[in-house]
């Protein structure tokens, strides 16, 4: 059967996550329906993996570090750190339109931990002595 070892190959992409329900079918069905012309096939499906994954990884990155912004108090830190996940989850939203929602995520947290690090240290300024010389 021509393209079996192709439609297997499909399976486990799909198996492991890296191609969707949709896509599966969607190949299966281009695999049958040609003549053995799937060469560019590989190729293609193993570099939208890759980038799915790093475009995935920087939203994680982006919420991650949104998070520990929001929490840390140290001057300067927290807010220089609330625009690195700001700059991460903004570059993941950009490249990545499946897999957003850790990404958003990110960037909501990431705009309230700056806005409030920078209204706590400016309205607070005479709390600032007594916490840091604790």
């Amino acid at each position: 059967m021509p393209g079996y070892e192709d439609i297997e190959k499909l399976a486990e992409l799909k198996e492991k996550g890296y191609i969707s329900e949709d896509e599966f079918l969607k190949k299966k069905k281009e695999i049958l329906n040609s003549s053995g012309k799937n060469e560019n096939f590989e190729k293609e499906s193993y570099q939208t993996d890759k980038s799915g994954k790093k475009e995935k990884s920087h939203g994680l990155a982006g919420f991650i570090l949104a998070l520990i912004s929001l929490f840390l108090p140290i001057p300067g830190f927290d807010i220089m750190i609330g625009v690195l996940a700001f700059v991460l989850s903004a570059i993941s939203m950009s490249k990545n339109q499946e897999r957003r929602g850790l990404a958003i995520a990110g960037f909501v947290i990431s705009i309230f931990a700056v806005v409030g690090s920078i209204l706590f240290w400016t309205f607070f300024e005479e709390y600032i002595d007594i916490f840091l010389s604790i």
